[in-house]
């Protein structure tokens, strides 16, 4: 049910994705993938969707909850958190600056688990908060290596939903 959830998810139907994602974190209260990608469509409906709604941020939350040393789960925490501050109205639980401060500190924890510092460049341009999307381009471009090629123009960052996460269940 996840990975036919995160297919839909792929493929741009967060409508349908959801359902089964909710269907399968039931079924699989402690797998943090299953939670990843339902946070994943929350946030992609949230974005896309016809109605702006607030964020959901439970998903994301339970999801680094259960496995806090995911690279990808601080990614899309810091995408989701930065999402959320930048709506109208926030989540009724946060204010803007806590969810802009929680968006950095998981920025921070994905370079500190492995994610690749280029892929930062995608939350930099969400963030509403010019001081904090310059914040954000300074720890990607001070952790890059040498080898590595820093995706500045718009068009070569990184895709919003990392490739591969689907699980075998």
């Amino acid at each position: 049910i996840n990975n036919l959830g995160y297919c839909y998810l792929r493929v741009g139907d967060p409508a349908r994705a959801r359902p089964l994602l909710i269907k399968a974190s039931d079924l699989l209260p402690t797998s943090s993938l299953v939670f990843h990608n339902l946070a994943l469509t929350e946030l992609q409906q949230a974005l896309n969707g016809p109605a702006r709604r607030p964020i959901l941020l439970d998903p994301i939350r339970r999801a680094m909850i259960l496995d806090p040393t995911s690279a990808e789960t601080c990614f899309t925490a810091a995408l989701t958190f930065a999402a959320a501050s930048n709506q109208e109205s926030p989540p009724p639980e946060s204010d803007s600056k806590a969810l802009a401060l929680q968006a950095k500190k998981c920025a921070q924890d994905a370079i500190d688990r492995g994610l690749s510092p280029s892929r930062l460049l995608v939350l930099a341009a969400m963030m509403a908060n010019s001081d904090d999307a310059a914040a954000i381009r300074r720890l990607a471009l001070s952790q890059r290596t040498a080898g590595e090629a820093v995706a500045i123009e718009d068009h070569l960052i990184p895709p919003l939903l990392p490739r591969g996460r689907a699980s075998r269940m």
